[in-house]
């Protein structure tokens, strides 16, 4: 998971990353030491990035121009100073922003969180995989045949003429497939037989 983290300061930067970096090795950090340089290059793709928010105005209101850059990164403020003149101005830009003293463990319990959910997410996928590699197995030859032509995104008519059957009998082994794999639509079960191939 790739992370951006922008600060002007060096040494806050290595001890937040650090800190995280350790616990949790998923996680990959670059350093920007101003909202410029994240802006004004060609980057990679960042799931997240982090701002170290100032009192300073033109550094701050950068937010506006890096989400409008890109909306897909979640975007967190830290700030070390409780108040500051331009924090209301930029808050609307911030998926989360943390104070003070709260920043490293509230980081902590973010990316925590996070990657637990990821987890979960990862195993039920890989079961649901599993899952359907069986039933495909136990399929005969024919259904797992139409199922190889539904997954080659094939209409009713041509896997009939492929299989040398009536479009009846297609549609029929269709309505069963889709039953058998538990889902509603022809490009879920084209997604089915691509995940049981891969």
């Amino acid at each position: 998971m790739q992370v951006a983290f922008v600060s002007e300061c060096v040494s806050f930067y290595r001890i937040i990353s650090d800190s995280l970096s350790k616990k949790y090795p998923q996680l990959s950090f670059v350093h920007y030491e101003h909202p410029d340089l994240f802006i004004e290059n060609a980057l990679p793709y960042f799931s997240h990035f982090i701002l170290k928010l100032t009192d300073r105005e033109s550094f701050d209101l950068k937010i506006k121009r890096i989400k409008s850059k890109d909306n897909q990164p979640v975007t967190i403020g830290l700030v070390i100073k409780r108040e500051f003149k331009t924090l209301k101005s930029v808050r609307p830009y911030f998926d989360y922003i943390f104070n003070d003293s709260e920043i490293e463990e509230k980081l902590n319990i973010y990316f925590m969180n996070l990657l637990q959910a990821e987890d979960k997410m990862n195993d039920s996928s890989r079961l649901e995989i599993e899952t359907n590699k069986r039933k495909y197995v136990q399929l005969n030859t024919k259904l797992s045949f139409c199922l190889v032509l539904i997954a080659q995104n094939k209409t009713a008519k041509e896997i009939s003429l492929e299989m040398n059957k009536s479009i009846r009998t297609i549609e029929k082994y269709i309505t069963y497939l889709r039953d058998y794999f538990e889902v509603d639509k022809k490009k879920d079960l084209i997604e089915i037989c691509r995940l049981i191939q891969s």
